[in-house]
């Protein structure tokens, strides 16, 4: 069927075109944008993590170091004491505790007491212990 209209001629067809309904593109659409999200905010998750896990490392890294630094300086008075006892001073003559910063919060205790002899010594502990006083915070009465 031709029709005219203002010099141009148009062709019709008697097939009924069928057009797919947009509901289709919205939801594929829907979907990238919520898989794009899930993956977003799994990668802030797992950045999250791994700067976490790193922090934690890095400070047990420094705790380490300070306590082997204070490991050190113990074995060093240590051996100064040893120096001394077999040069023939007899300075130690009960238990005694040494004590060596190892933080603000802890400390490293070495306690020592003389051998039977008197010109050598025994280490009888090797502790860390925490030097902060715990206080609680809040108070809870439970029954008036």
């Amino acid at each position: 069927m031709y029709v005219e209209k203002q010099g141009f001629t148009k062709i019709e067809h008697s097939k009924v075109t069928t057009q797919m309904p947009p509901v289709n593109m919205g939801i594929s659409l829907l979907l990238v944008v919520f898989l794009a999200l899930c993956l977003f905010t799994f990668a802030a998750i797992a950045l999250s993590s791994a700067l976490n896990e790193s922090k934690q490392a890095q400070d047990i890294v420094a705790r380490k170091e300070a306590y082997y630094a204070a490991c050190n300086e113990a074995e060093e008075s240590l051996r100064d004491l040893s120096a001394q006892l077999e040069s023939g001073a007899s300075i130690l003559s009960m238990e005694q505790t040494l004590h060596f910063t190892i933080s603000d919060s802890q400390e490293l205790q070495v306690t020592i007491a003389p051998a039977k002899d008197g010109h050598d010594y025994r280490v009888l502990g090797w502790q860390t212990v925490d030097t902060t006083v715990w206080e609680s915070v809040d108070q809870i009465t439970l029954i008036q």
